[in-house]
């Protein structure tokens, strides 16, 4: 009985935080209605990054094109922009997890170089560690 009484009462914790951020943001956006521009809004919050909105929009409608232009059938709008949305968190994923490598990359290439070696050389000795190895 516990269970179900705190199960109910999550429940509406849930749907009260839900309620209370449509309410914020509809306060924003009549605010900004009154004092200013929106110019985009968060669709995701993707680690340190985002999905625009804009973004959304876009690739939602690009798809929809191309479908149409195939003449297939469109699923539900709703299915369409959470199934684009799913990519585009994907996509920033993948280019977080590009920029983290490039950036730890050039991180371990500083650490490789040994001191008092010229740029050359470092170049020649990186370049020769490259090579495939031939089967003597």
């Amino acid at each position: 009985m516990q269970r179900m009484l705190t199960s109910a009462l999550m429940r509406l914790a849930v749907v009260a935080a839900a309620l209370t951020l449509q309410q914020a943001t509809q306060a924003q956006t009549r605010e900004l209605a009154t004092k200013g521009e929106l110019l985009d809004r968060v669709a995701a919050i993707v680690n340190d990054g985002v999905v625009l909105n804009s973004e959304l929009e876009v690739q939602v409608e690009t798809v929809s094109q191309r479908l149409r232009q195939q003449k297939l059938e469109l699923p539900p709008q709703n299915v369409l922009r959470q199934q684009v949305l799913e990519r585009l968190v994907l996509q920033e994923i993948q280019m977080q997890r590009a920029n983290q490598r490039r950036r730890q990359g050039v991180g371990r290439d500083r650490e490789r170089r040994a001191p008092g070696r010229g740029e050359a050389q470092w170049h020649d000795a990186r370049a020769a560690a490259r090579r495939p190895r031939q089967a003597g």
